[in-house]
């Protein structure tokens, strides 16, 4: 992403050749629509949105794992307090 965001418009249209789009595959191999506001996630990024590209590429992949980590909070919180068998958790 850094190196994207420093590119000059003609590096950038060269090494993408509009093969950027507005979506991002996450670890688990699924694809995600950055801009679900667009009509058709598979537009193509321009130089002039680079950067809103690569701030919602990175916040999309930093959050993408907030589910897991809260529910693993909460089993180990049951475990802490003994409360692992009433949930169901163990």
């Amino acid at each position: 992403m850094d190196h994207m965001e420093q590119m000059d418009e003609e590096e950038f249209d060269a090494y993408f050749a509009d093969s950027r789009t507005w979506t991002t595959t996450l670890s688990d191999g699924s694809s995600v629509n950055l801009k679900p506001d667009l009509p058709d996630p598979d537009t193509v990024v321009s130089y002039t949105d680079r950067l809103e590209y690569s701030k919602l590429v990175q916040q999309t992949r930093m959050n993408e794992c907030n589910k897991q980590v809260s529910t693993c909070s909460v089993a180990l919180g049951l475990i802490h307090t003994g409360r692992a068998t009433q949930a169901n958790i163990t």
